[in-house]
């Protein structure tokens, strides 16, 4: 994210402005600063490109811990708890809604939006006793 225009730079939003502790293991430190600079994002683009990094910084992780692209969707699930961003359905939903590009969403960036959305879907019926076994134990602490 970053570049042209109105693109947000994920430096940009620094919680608080101090620096965080460590991430626990399998948590991309890219990925929760693109999560968090999606409500700073104005544009329905600029939301898209923060997904797209969520997950191209996910997919990375996941590369080199040697997991499958089946282990996508869990592990967004585990950014986006981490990241504990308010209103990520609703944002979702605006870049949904305004993309004016309807072939983007056909693409890299549909793809990315999708996965976080299926994230955010499945997060939304979980259990907090299924936390253990989805590997976010550490959310309840």
């Amino acid at each position: 994210v970053g570049g042209e225009g109105g693109d947000v730079g994920l430096a940009a939003v620094a919680e608080g402005g101090h620096e965080e502790e460590a991430p626990p293991p399998g948590i991309d430190r890219g990925a929760i600063v693109a999560l968090r600079s999606i409500g700073a994002a104005h544009t329905a683009l600029d939301k898209i490109r923060c997904l797209m990094r969520v997950v191209e910084c996910v997919a990375s992780t996941l590369e080199a811990d040697g997991a499958s692209a089946d282990q996508l969707v869990p592990a967004v699930c585990r950014h986006v708890v981490y990241a504990r961003v308010k209103c990520v359905c609703a944002e979702i939903a605006f870049a949904n809604a305004y993309c004016r590009d309807e072939a983007l969403l056909l693409g890299r960036e549909g793809y990315a939006m999708t996965s976080v959305a299926a994230a955010v879907q499945a997060l939304g019926s979980v259990e907090l006793e299924d936390l253990d076994s989805m590997g976010l134990q550490w959310v309840c602490r």
